[in-house]
């Protein structure tokens, strides 16, 4: 049986066949793993406790000797932090499902429906049913606040699923999904995922904040997560094994094994429907439920056998702990089959006349959901961008007739129309391509005639195939293969399959070259030509971290017709002035995108850190870019005080808090008069300090100037009369000083802040003179 539901993995195929025989002992070691994660963290969470408590201990002894104890800041800052990444992290709880909420009295039939397969599976009760818009049936456990809070049960179920199949393979389904929560298995398996989503959140909190403990966690999340992952995977296979073996003895085999073809066909149907129909232009336009109810009304018994045979042939992925559909048919035993078209559908039967009610709502959340959050919006709005350009090129290449147009511009053509309309659409513009026995012609009409169902695409392809092997042939080619496997012809298939990795292990061997340059490699200057140079040169004068960039050829040996060019990047860096990692590695994405819209060919690395960086900057005519030498009082000394000023501000609130504290318990009792001088000017310069940090301008500079000024004059008045040991701090604050207007003299801003610090010093002297007589 362990063979069946394999997966090629030959470390998590022996533990699949130790699970299958010893499931008992197998989950205890899963249990064990997930205890030892949570015991890590909560060890971590106690010795952070225990610094503070022993840091705390210090400080009190530290100043009773009459020390100050501010210098300790940052120590008890950094635990903190850290201390609520931990908390954060421990106390992790999944996101939940989206959907739309269905009420007993919307459906009381479905609910019935639950509620008879929940008691005679011995499952608790199900809190939440929503109603989505994927090809699916789900039971989600939601386990809140780490592994000891409540848990919350969720059944979601797909429109298009209940839209397909019958009452009784509805019924075998959710008898499948609450199988999943029938036994302890339930809880352990949600508790056993907290773990992994614990873990990930802690590291990426830590990487974000760019903590130095990082590594230490780092280290130790690699080495469990690989034994964790292998581990935590065959559990949750193994449960889906069970749940699918206990909806079989509830449902019967058959009814089960129908309802998992019904609904392997129907997501096969959507994604092929998907690439001739929708485009990035419709995408939007036709929701999953009137997709699907067009689906079912052109249902084609040629075309669902095929589609049957493309879901058998699958192997299943290691990111998807469903084992692949004959591996489930067989654990269940029945035999593949194509089940008899629905009369009468499971959503006629719950749904009724609220069926088109639903579905419209359904639809709007999927419409929303495209929508929501910051990154997904970001990611629309660079979308549009490329629509709205390729729209503008599209119209300007339709204005000449497809008979007249050259190959460049037909290519060009039936891409961009295929991206923004689907396949159907750009099939014309292919077959005029391949008329002239063009490949890209060849290859796009030929496998999208067999997305069609049409077998004439493979005379097309297998003309494409004999006198080119590109990417877009590979394409052509892959399709070929799964309409082959459809077909019930693999010994035909594995022809094209040979081709596919043939073209793959070739651009393998390209993307290896484009990958990294390393000491001992052949470089030689660039023979891209200088307006391919002229428009590279252009993009970094708006990235002011980069000081110089040579574009270089790299010569691979026994392939001298590979293309590997590479664009080096060097960062500005120094004693005064550092480029993070991460802010490299952000810059180096977003160049990289800039300069493949010049071109495809260049790889983007850095070399602030590659032995070979002097080889490459000796080599002729390789220089594309270098920046030009900055002013050091109109544009470096600025800038860093721009930086000084944020230092300032930050220490500017922790004064404020300190004195704060100190006014609110001064013996023998606050003094109206002294603590506004004190405490007024300070709260003014912190908001002052705020403000300038806004757009900048001549007025925001004067006003950080007075108000850094300002607080070097109290500051120093405060050490004059009671010797306060934040006097300490001047030269760094005066850091913030170096920013004055662009264009104001030298000897205006000197006054002003000169004036600034003389006020300062005057008020802390006159609080002092009225605090103490």
């Amino acid at each position: 049986m362990a063979a069946t539901v394999g997966t090629g993995d030959s470390k998590i195929d022996g533990l699949l066949a130790f699970a299958l025989r010893e499931p008992a002992a197998y989950e205890r070691r899963v249990l064990v793993l997930a205890v030892l994660g949570y015991a890590y963290l909560v060890a971590s969470l106690l010795v952070i406790v225990g610094l503070m408590a022993g840091l705390g201990i210090f400080l009190y002894g530290w100043q009773q000797a009459g020390h100050p104890v501010g210098l300790f800041a940052g120590v008890w800052i950094a635990l903190i932090t850290l201390g609520f990444a931990v908390l954060n992290a421990f106390t992790f709880t999944a996101p939940a499902a989206v959907g739309l909420p269905l009420s007993r009295a919307d459906a009381p039939e479905l609910f019935a429906l639950i509620e008879e397969l929940r008691a005679g599976m011995a499952a608790p009760p199900v809190d939440e049913v929503l109603l989505t818009w994927n090809v699916d049936a789900a039971c989600q456990q939601r386990v809140r606040f780490g592994p000891f809070g409540p848990t919350r049960r969720t059944v979601l179920i797909g429109i298009p699923t209940i839209l397909a199949v019958t009452s009784d393979e509805l019924r075998a389904i959710l008898a499948n999904e609450i199988g999943h929560i029938s036994t302890s298995n339930g809880a352990a398996g949600a508790w056993v995922y907290g773990v992994r989503e614990t873990w990930s959140r802690l590291i990426a909190d830590l990487h974000e904040r760019r903590s130095l403990s990082q590594g230490v966690f780092n280290r130790l999340f690699g080495w469990y997560m690989s034994y964790f992952d292998r581990y935590s995977f065959v559990f949750a296979r193994q449960r889906e094994i069970n749940a699918d073996r206990a909806a079989a003895a509830l449902c019967g085999p058959a009814v089960l094994g129908d309802a998992l073809v019904r609904l392997a066909t129907l997501r096969q149907a959507v994604e092929r429907q998907n690439g001739l129909m929708v485009g990035m232009t419709s995408f939007a336009s036709i929701g999953p439920v009137a997709r699907t109810r067009a689906l079912l009304r052109t249902t084609d018994p040629d075309q669902s056998r095929r589609d049957l045979n493309m879901a058998l042939a699958g192997e299943g992925e290691l990111a998807d702990v469903h084992p692949p559909l004959l591996g489930r048919l067989a654990a269940i035993g029945v035999e593949p089959r194509m089940p008899a078209s629905a009369t009468s559908t499971a959503a006629q039967r719950y749904f009724g006349a609220r069926l088109d009610e639903f579905g419209a709502k359904v639809e709007e959340l999927w419409r929303q959901d495209l929508l929501k959050g910051a990154l997904v919006r970001e990611i629309t709005k660079a979308f549009q961008q490329r629509i709205d350009a390729s729209r503008a090129d599209l119209a300007r290449l339709e204005i000449v007739a497809i008979s007249d147009s050259s190959d460049g511009d037909l290519r060009d053509r039936a891409a961009i129309t295929e991206w923004l309309q689907g396949g159907l659409a750009a099939l014309p513009i292919f077959e005029a391509l391949a008329e002239r026995e063009d490949p890209t012609g060849l290859a796009g009409a030929g496998r999208i005639r067999l997305a069609k169902g049409d077998a004439t695409g493979l005379d097309l392809i297998e003309r494409a195939v004999a006198v080119d092997r590109s990417l877009a042939t590979a394409a052509a080619a892959n399709e070929a293969r799964s309409f082959l496997i459809a077909d019930d012809r693999p010994e035909e298939a594995a022809r094209y399959e040979e081709v596919v990795e043939q073209v793959a292990a070739g651009y393998t061997a390209v993307s290896a070259a484009r990958a990294a340059i390393r000491v001992d490699d052949d470089l030689v200057a660039h023979d891209l030509g200088p307006e391919i140079a002229a428009q590279l040169a252009e993009i970094f004068p708006r990235v002011p971290a980069v000081s110089r960039v040579h574009l270089v050829k790299k010569i691979v040996p026994d392939q001298p017709e590979v293309r590997a060019y590479f664009l080096t990047l060097a960062y500005e860096t120094g004693w005064f002035i550092r480029t993070d990692r991460s802010d490299q590695e952000t810059m180096t994405s977003r160049i990289q995108a800039a300069v493949q819209a010049v071109t495809p060919d260049l790889s983007v690395v850095p070399i602030n850190g590659y032995a070979g960086r002097k080889k490459i900057e000796k080599l002729e005519g390789t220089l594309v870019y270098q920046r030009p030498p900055e002013s050091l009082p109109r544009e470096i000394l600025p800038r860093w005080g721009a930086r000084g000023q944020t230092v300032v501000t930050a220490l500017a609130f922790l004064y404020v808090l300190m004195y704060a504290f100190f006014v609110a318990n001064i013996k023998p009792g606050l003094n109206v008069v002294a603590a506004p001088l004190v405490m007024v000017p300070l709260v003014a310069i912190v908001f002052t300090l705020l403000w300038a940090r806004g757009t900048d301008s001549p007025g925001r500079r004067v006003a950080a100037l007075v108000a850094v000024g300002a607080l070097i004059g109290m500051i120093t008045g405060a050490f004059i009369t009671e010797g306060e040991w934040t006097f300490v701090l001047v030269p760094l604050l005066g850091l913030g000083l170096l920013r004055p207007p662009a264009n104001a003299p030298r000897v205006r801003a000197a006054l002003i802040v000169g004036v600034a610090v003389l006020g300062g010093m005057a008020l802390r002297l006159l609080a002092h003179v009225v605090l103490v007589g």
